[in-house]
């Protein structure tokens, strides 16, 4: 991920956790806007616990070039991250 640039240019959070794998990533070049889904070694879940806020157990808000991404996770090792739009 690191050589392809994408983390440099925003549009994979640099906080995803180091074990990740299967990233499928979206983005649209004329707004700050992404998707990415990702799965984990579920014992790396404090990638996101040390750089985001958590909203619930199975949720956080992260800061992610400039805007918040919120980030959701399933079955202990899927997560899936999105642009906020409109602060919610």
């Amino acid at each position: 991920m690191a050589e392809s640039g994408l983390i440099n240019l925003g549009w994979i959070p640099a906080f995803i956790p180091k074990s990740a794998y299967d990233i499928k990533e979206e983005h649209r070049v004329d707004v700050s806007r992404i998707h990415v889904e990702l799965k984990f070694d579920a014992s790396d879940i404090n990638s996101f616990e040390v750089a985001c806020n958590k909203l619930h157990e199975a949720a956080f808000i992260c800061a992610n070039s400039g805007y918040p991404v919120k980030v959701l996770i399933t079955n202990g090792n899927y997560a899936i991250i999105r642009s906020v739009q409109n602060g919610t």
